[in-house]
């Protein structure tokens, strides 16, 4: 299959993120392990969401395992395969995933053919070729903190059938954290570290409202 000319890769906002440290209650939030997730609309049935997580583990320790695409399978329980495609005849990595509940934070079941744009231990970007939807991107951008990592994931998205977004919101808000989490536990045991967090530095990184 050929692969489409797209944009070149912009980096999605997160809503957690407003240029200053963390608040006290998600500092404390974070420090219990719980993921921080905010969705808002961007029309009628399309939105974006952004969740956060702290993952006891080197930033370099952590993109290791995030880029090892087929695995995705493995830590997210919503994603039935995922598996690395032929890349772009730029060397533009690609790949093939498909969700049996919710895709990458969406809950309904297909195919996507994703360009990924990657920029060592910092951030991995996704652009929709072709799939479910009629717009997707995602972010995953990692940020050290205390002793570990600070994972932001941001993703934007709209159906090619309409979905009102307080539908769509509602399923993302109750799956996603499940499969970060589920995504943190299969990490953390793996590298024999604990996933509960505990407790972060008096400074913190510019990331939450």
């Amino acid at each position: 299959m050929a692969s489409p000319r797209l944009a070149s890769p912009r980096s999605l906002t997160p809503t957690l993120a407003r240029e200053r440290s963390l608040s006290p209650d998600a500092a404390q939030a974070l420090r219990t392990g719980q993921v921080l997730i905010t969705a808002v609309p961007t029309g009628l049935i399309g939105g974006q969401v952004s969740a956060q997580l702290y993952v006891p583990m080197a930033g370099a320790t952590l993109w290791a395992h995030l880029t090892d695409y087929p695995r995705w399978s493995e830590y997210f329980p919503n994603i039935a395969c995922s598996r690395p495609l032929p890349p772009t005849a730029t060397g533009q990595p690609r790949l093939y995933q498909v969700g049996q509940k919710s895709l990458m934070g969406i809950p309904t079941s297909g195919e996507l053919y994703l360009q990924v744009h990657e920029s060592p231990c910092e951030q991995i970007h996704f652009q929709l070729e072709q799939g479910i939807f009629a717009n997707f991107e995602a972010t995953m951008v990692l940020q050290p903190w205390r002793i570990g990592t600070l994972l932001t994931y941001t993703l934007q998205a709209t159906l090619q059938v309409p979905l009102p977004w307080f539908v769509l919101s509602q399923g993302i808000q109750q799956d996603l954290p499940q499969n970060l989490e589920h995504m943190r536990q299969v990490i953390c045991r793996e590298s024999t570290l604990a996933p509960n967090p505990g407790d972060p530095p008096e400074s913190a990184p510019a990331l939450l409202s």
